[in-house]
């Protein structure tokens, strides 16, 4: 359900939404699930689910005097997975600023994007997003799942537990992100606790973006391009079962390009026979 009314090429004041008592029932015979609902069954097969339960609402408003336009799913439901919310907020769609967007033909509009990018974008900004992953069951069944198959191809007699899984996880989340994360953040330590927290104790997974100021056009202009800029303008965070963390901070190296692949062999692509006796 939807509220109104609407008028075409306008932005609704005041939106609801909802869901209520959606059920997917899967086939019992698998020849009856093709495409998309195939995914949905193998999916439910995995987890040991023959049905999902979905309910859900949300809202949105939009202030045409400040150009502020808000977006949330206040909740969305699966039953004994998770619940999942969020909210967007967008700045500068002043009625003007809208108007302009609609009465702008299309093919101008692309011509405009990439000659003038601020005559159509104007003062348009990303504001903020916030996006929660509320567990409630989702994360052990995955575990589940692999532990199952995992044991499916060691010897007989031979199992690995859900608790050894999660174990295998969280060093696999340890080691990668001490080795990939400090190629990109300056505190990876801060997203590889986060994440640890949630796996080990699987509650709640919270990704905040507070861009400061609301990041446009203009505020990329003012960043001179730097991405580590750039992004640690939007203060990303992630927050575990409802600690808040530090935002993340950018470090990634833009002066170094990806080394050329014919850097690794001599002009006839061929390795000398020096080489090839090293590799037997």
């Amino acid at each position: 359900f939807m509220s109104g009314p609407y008028v075409a090429g306008q932005l609704p004041a005041t939106k609801k939404s909802h869901i209520k008592g959606l059920e997917v029932v899967l086939p019992e015979d698998p020849k009856f699930a093709e495409g998309y609902a195939k995914e949905v069954y193998e999916f439910g097969k995995n987890f040991g689910m023959s049905r999902f339960v979905v309910d859900g609402e949300g809202e949105g408003s939009y202030d045409p005097q400040t150009g502020i336009y808000s977006n949330k799913t206040t909740r969305l439901t699966v039953k004994d997975l998770f619940t999942l919310s969020g909210e967007v907020e967008l700045g500068g769609l002043t009625k003007e600023r809208v108007d302009a967007l609609n009465n702008t033909p299309l093919i101008m509009a692309a011509i405009s994007f990439q000659t003038s990018p601020d005559m159509i974008l104007g003062d348009m900004s990303f504001n903020k997003l916030n996006l929660k992953l509320e567990d409630q069951g989702l994360t052990n069944r995955i575990l589940a799942y692999v532990a199952a198959e995992t044991s499916k191809d060691m010897g007989e007699g031979q199992t690995v537990s859900v608790e050894d899984t999660r174990q295998i996880f969280l060093l696999g989340i340890k080691s990668g992100m001490d080795i990939r994360g400090r190629e990109v953040l300056a505190n990876p330590e801060v997203l590889t606790k986060a994440l640890v927290d949630f796996y080990t104790n699987p509650k709640s997974l919270e990704l905040k973006i507070a861009a400061q100021p609301p990041f446009g056009f203009k505020s990329f202009l003012a960043s001179g391009g730097d991405v580590n800029k750039v992004l640690d303008s939007l203060n990303i965070s992630v927050d575990a079962n409802g600690e808040e963390s530090p935002a993340l901070k950018f470090a990634i190296d833009t002066a170094s390009g990806s080394q050329d692949d014919s850097s690794y062999y001599d002009e006839d692509d061929d390795l000398d026979d020096e080489s090839e006796d090293e590799l037997e």
